[in-house]
């Protein structure tokens, strides 16, 4: 008897770890793996279309996303919350791809060493992917779900960690985030209050405070990366004597359309969001025109500020200092002359001589 309870102790011990052994490996809505490696974890496959919820991978699904693509494709655009570690370089890829159409097999040679060596290199000491624990889930990605990730995500599960694949790679991604930007019915539950007003009127101080007061707001030229006139260029900073002008460039059109999911796709819809009033499109990207609509509609009302003309040019004259340096002078009489074809060429020729 002593024996027998002894074993039934050891096997429910057993059991209790399998159980934490299968927590750890235990697939989310929409993975499905390929069988389990000898000494390894299990390759997964994660699948969007198969989930019943779920637009995109959510971060609190995972240790780690890793967009394996090169650094200019990840610049251009990213998943929230995921990191850059390049399987190949933009060079490498061109070298690869270049080879690719003289000599598949040897393109695959080549690419194969590369990605050995990059991923070797991730994982050195001191490398985030060398303090990741056992336990640890990771969603590897690429542009389509194609040879990058699954050379990675091999690799990764390989080593023992819950490594799984986007299916689709960040093509599936974009996808989502457009059909999701760009539905009516989507942004239609959403409910705007407007702040409108003209030029130098403090708007966006004011939504600044109002966010501070632990209010939704949508601050569109933050995310654009502009402050919507033909002045609103953010400029990063300007020598002593404002010789030499640094414009921060803006993110490009699908990194906006990606900053915009983010934020409204953390908001509750049960409450007012405010926003400033804006024109279809923020320096040279395009507001997805489902939710400029639904912005002007503005169901929760409109703001029309008023401040007098003394206060704005003050305050104007502060924002945009950077015009009244050699150089931003210069670059103002440029920025005038867009203005040409809707003021006439005599009121631009007029503002810039003053």
């Amino acid at each position: 008897l002593v024996a027998i309870r002894s074993n039934v102790k050891r096997i429910r011990h057993l059991k209790s770890a399998a159980c934490d052994e299968d927590d750890w490996h235990r697939p989310i809505e929409g993975e499905c793996n390929s069988g389990v490696p000898t000494g390894a974890s299990p390759l997964w496959t994660y699948d969007l279309s198969k989930t019943s919820s779920v637009v995109i991978p959510s971060p609190n699904d995972w240790n780690l996303i890793i967009d394996v693509r090169s650094p200019s494709e990840f610049a251009e655009d990213h998943m929230p919350g995921a990191i850059n570690i390049p399987v190949l370089t933009d060079f490498e890829r061109h070298k690869v791809g270049t080879l690719y159409a003289q000599s598949p097999f040897e393109a695959r040679k080549l690419g194969a060493g590369l990605v050995a060596t990059n991923l070797g290199n991730a994982l050195a000491s001191g490398s985030i992917l060398s303090k990741l624990p056992r336990t640890a889930r990771i969603l590897v990605y690429c542009w389509r779900g194609g040879e990058r990730s699954n050379a990675a995500a091999h690799i990764f599960s390989r080593i023992g960690w819950h490594a799984a694949r986007l299916e689709g790679g960040y093509k599936t991604y974009r996808a989502a985030v457009q059909k999701w930007l760009y539905n009516e019915q989507i942004m239609n539950r959403f409910n705007f209050a407007l702040l409108q007003g003209p030029t130098g009127s403090y708007k966006s101080h004011i939504l600044s405070t109002i966010r501070a007061s632990g209010h939704q707001v949508l601050d569109l030229e933050v995310l654009a990366g502009h402050r919507g006139s033909t002045l609103g260029s953010v400029f990063s900073s300007k020598t002593s004597d404002g010789s030499t002008l640094s414009v921060v460039p803006q993110p490009s059109q699908k990194a906006f359309e990606s900053k915009l999911f983010t934020q409204l796709w953390s908001m509750d819809t049960e409450r007012v969001i405010f926003v400033e009033s804006e024109s279809a499109r923020i320096g040279r990207l395009q507001i997805p025109r489902a939710l400029h609509r639904k912005c002007i509609a503005a169901d929760a009302g409109i703001f029309e500020l008023s401040v007098p003309l003394s206060i704005r040019v003050k305050h104007l004259r502060k924002v945009y200092s950077v015009f009244e340096t050699p150089a931003g002078s210069i670059d103002l009489k440029h920025r005038l002359q867009r203005l040409a074809p809707r003021r006439g060429k005599d009121a631009v020729q007029r503002w810039t001589s003053l």
